[in-house]
């Protein structure tokens, strides 16, 4: 990736980067899209129980429960998160909005980006935390 530091993931996100799951990918069978399978083997070899995506239909549920997967839109993820530590929540939409270089961002233009983004659900959730007076 462009401008994708190497290790970036791991320093922000513990256990973000998987390791060995190229053995794994040849027996991931049943992909819509066989370029997606890699993405099976990783959450299987990282012991994950969603894999996180708007590309729901390149994921069928056939092939992932029997792995123990199962996804979640990003849309629901945020929700999830949201609902577990709404504090925490919107501590962190504010300080990724803050952070944002280029383009800087407001906190209003970072949930706006994440709304057309298709999070929706979460935005409008999430909203009224910074809205004046609250």
């Amino acid at each position: 990736m462009a401008g994708f530091r190497v290790g970036f993931m791991n320093d922000v996100f513990e256990d973000a980067c998987v390791e060995g799951w190229e053995p794994l990918e040849a027996a991931i069978t049943g992909m819509p899209d066989p370029d997606d399978r890699h993405v099976v083997a990783a959450a299987v070899r990282g012991h994950a129980s969603a894999i996180v995506t708007d590309n729901i239909k390149h994921f069928p549920p056939a092939v992932l429960e029997p792995l123990g997967l199962h996804t979640r839109s990003s849309d629901r993820f945020l929700l999830d998160l949201l609902h577990r530590d709404p504090a925490r929540a919107v501590a962190c939409v504010a300080q990724t909005a803050d952070k944002r270089g280029h383009p800087p961002a407001t906190t209003e233009e970072f949930l706006e980006s994440l709304a057309a983004s298709g999070a929706r659900g979460f935005v409008r959730e999430i909203a009224p935390y910074f809205e004046s007076g609250s």
